[in-house]
């Protein structure tokens, strides 16, 4: 047998046992795809002298033995051919089902490779969003087609530039302009240092919205970018603390300053607005930052909600109701009432303290912030963390005139800049 055949048979061999192994333990395709880099990462990365946990069943000799005998190239073609068998076992796509294994392999290949470097997860990513993506270029039934848009789409891209020419994140043209508009407009009211605390500007990938996952991301098209994406997060309205905020802050996430920046308009009318979320988000990340700030905190709360001002005597023994563990709400309750407020408030007041007090035991545990923010990564490290001059710069008319999402009506996106609908340029 020449050394030829013989790799195409233990191709072949490798293939149907990780399609086996695979197919045993997994049954949905969605699952697959989320699942096949972190398999595919397992078998680039084989060394067998290591001690390397594998999917069960990966053990095998015919797939273990992968890594040794096919160059990094070879290995990657194999592997893309035992994902397109298992996904056609498992539960082929309705739009899919007449593209052969040998056909899509050929259009990933026709691809060119700044778009395949840039679809998310890869050959898997591909799997996600192709039917997706060939009706976004006008062609679903016509691969050759599509793909002569989309590569000669992405062949506009251009580094950011934004706010600085280090920074390289692909964008379209559109949206770089719209960037230099920014700077020119900051540079214009001597509010460059606005920007200098940017560390990191990106998200271009080809992907599904996170958002809505049936839909291909802004992002996926160079029409958006997400600015220090960690300490300015994408948060649900269901996760945010909201009342709590309000209460210590005065500053309805979903209030005027909200609309304010939705709506849009020149960078004065915008800015007041964004240097209010600005502040509330300092005065966050400061009330959860240690007792003394929950203190405190508790205290702007209790006056706004239950109309009472305490001494700092009576401040003291309140917060140590509501951060006893369980929280002693009825003595607290008790406590605002004798200070004058009514029951109903007074009840009320004290569950919110109460809440607060767990929220920053919670807080205190994150040591890290987090791109999709929890109610406790919130209170620990803030959700609006990028100058207001900046902010109000990208969005105004007179600046970058770009979509922002900290002033959305749903899921808050505080990293999240994108052109309008109505600026998105035509994709072929």
């Amino acid at each position: 047998m020449t050394a030829e055949a013989n790799t195409d048979q233990l191709t072949r061999e490798g293939v149907e046992v990780i399609v086996a192994a695979i197919t045993a333990r997994v049954t949905d395709r969605e699952a697959l795809i989320w699942l096949w880099p972190q398999l595919e990462k397992q078998l680039t990365s084989y060394d067998g002298h290591l001690q390397t946990t594998l999917f069960p069943g990966f053990e095998a000799p015919a797939v273990t033995a992968l890594p040794q005998a096919l160059n990094r190239r070879d290995l990657a073609a194999t592997l893309r051919l035992a994902l397109l068998t298992a996904l056609d076992r498992i539960s082929p796509l309705e739009a899919a089902s007449s593209a052969s294994a040998a056909d899509i392999l050929a259009e990933w290949n026709k691809l060119s490779a700044f778009v395949r470097n840039n679809i998310s997860d890869g050959f898997s990513g591909f799997q996600n969003i192709r039917t997706r993506l060939y009706a976004k270029f006008g062609a679903p039934s016509d691969p050759a087609k599509a793909i002569d848009r989309v590569n000669a789409y992405y062949s506009q891209m251009l580094g950011a530039g934004f706010p600085g020419a280090s920074f390289k994140s692909p964008v379209h043209p559109t949206l770089k302009t719209r960037l230099a508009s920014t700077v020119a407009l900051l540079t214009a009211r001597k509010a460059l240092a606005a920007l200098d605390q940017i560390k990191s500007v990106g998200g271009f990938n080809i992907r599904p919205n996170v958002n809505s996952p049936t839909q291909l991301s802004n992002h996926s098209f160079g029409w958006a970018v997400g600015i220090d994406p960690a300490i300015n997060p994408n948060v649900k309205k269901t996760v945010l603390p909201l009342a709590i905020i309000a209460a210590f802050t005065g500053v309805d996430l979903y209030g005027a300053e909200s609309a304010t920046l939705r709506a849009g308009g020149p960078h004065d009318t915008l800015l007041p607005a964004a240097i209010m979320l600005s502040k509330a988000n300092a005065a966050v990340v400061a009330a959860f930052a240690n007792a003394d700030g929950l203190k405190a905190a508790m205290g702007n709360a209790i006056t706004r909600l239950a109309g009472v001002t305490l001494p700092a005597a009576k401040l003291a023994t309140a917060h140590a109701l509501a951060t006893a563990v369980p929280a002693k709400q009825t003595d607290l309750a008790t406590l605002l009432q004798g200070a004058g407020a009514t029951q109903a408030k007074a009840k009320s007041t004290a569950k919110l303290l109460a809440d607060a007090a767990d929220l920053s035991r919670r807080a205190a545990r994150v040591s890290s912030p987090k791109i999709i923010g929890t109610d406790a990564s919130v209170a620990r490290f803030g959700f609006f963390n990028l100058a207001p001059q900046a902010a109000a710069g990208l969005a105004a008319s007179d600046g970058g005139g770009l979509r922002w999402l900290g002033g959305a009506t749903g899921t808050k996106d505080y990293m999240h800049f994108e052109l309008a609908a109505a600026d998105q340029p035509k994709l072929f």
